[in-house]
């Protein structure tokens, strides 16, 4: 099992490649979830 995480700078960017990869037989699967982060860039913290 092999599992592969990415962002997209839209939802439904996301759901396009979602659909493509499983239409291609790329992938079984695909979750498209929403993700809040907290890091810190530049100092400050995002």
């Amino acid at each position: 099992m092999l599992l592969i995480q990415t962002t997209t700078p839209t939802r439904d960017e996301a759901l396009r490649l979602a659909r493509e990869l499983v239409k291609q037989r790329l992938v079984a699967c695909a979750q498209v979830c929403d993700i809040e982060s907290v890091y810190l860039w530049e100092g400050g913290l995002q």
